[in-house]
């Protein structure tokens, strides 16, 4: 194979890593500083917020255009030697009667020694786990929920969707607000792909990139390495 098919075919094969249906973030919040901002591939992330004392995220509601009103939460996973998830458990960040606002933003707190994740109810001392608030057993790396009226939950593991759609995009926008957006299609089967259905901001954590993903990646670095040598012995 010639060096130019070579690079054609490492560059098709890298292309197809990273491209879906999904669109850019720009396009899905009608915002252009988003522009070139394209869907990580992620399926979960990681807290960095981690100082051991109080650590936390904070989930910001920043679009719904869903006729549905659904609930949004994360949950805590294990996975299997092929990389599929189980989700072990879920706490809900934001109920089905939420709307976008100043006032639709609630602060995670996370006791990771513990590997319990909790959300302040309306009593209790701010940040402490007591009584009062909604917790479960969630560590530092977690991934993302959405519920449905009719009966659909739908998770950032692809596998766990039993329509096997993609129906979220965790966007990488740490010089954004310190961390991730989570965008989201709500229709079985995936509707229109227009993933604004419910767009959920989340700092103090990173996107976790899947291994298969590096994987593919590596590989066409490999042959376009491997083109380059043998064009240098031709």
């Amino acid at each position: 194979m010639s060096f130019k098919k070579t690079l054609l075919a490492t560059t098709l094969l890298a292309a197809t890593a990273s491209a879906n249906a999904i669109p850019n973030l720009d396009i899905v919040t009608g915002q252009s500083m988003f522009s070139g901002i394209a869907d990580t591939g992620a399926q979960s992330v990681n807290l960095t917020d981690t100082d051991g004392t109080y650590d936390s995220a904070v989930a910001s509601m920043l679009i719904e255009n869903a006729g549905y009103e659904s609930a949004f939460g994360i949950y805590g996973f294990t996975t299997d030697s092929s990389g599929n998830a189980t989700a072990t458990s879920t706490l809900e960040i934001f109920n089905g009667a939420d709307e976008p606002g100043i006032f639709t933003i609630k602060s995670i707190f996370f006791d990771l020694l513990a590997g319990t994740a909790w959300i302040d109810g309306s009593g209790g001392t701010a940040g402490v786990l007591d009584g009062f608030d909604s917790s479960a057993s969630i560590g530092g790396e977690f991934g993302f929920y959405l519920s449905t009226p009719v009966g659909n939950t739908f998770y950032t593991h692809t596998n766990l969707n039993a329509d096997g759609v993609d129906h979220a995009a965790i966007y990488d926008t740490m010089s954004f607000n310190g961390g991730v957006i989570v965008a989201w299609e709500d229709l079985y089967g995936g509707g229109d792909l227009d993933y604004n259905d419910m767009v959920i901001g989340v700092s103090d954590v990173t996107a976790v990139s899947e291994p298969g993903t590096l994987a593919l990646l590596g590989l066409g670095l490999a042959g376009l390495g491997f083109a380059r040598r043998k064009q240098a012995k031709a």
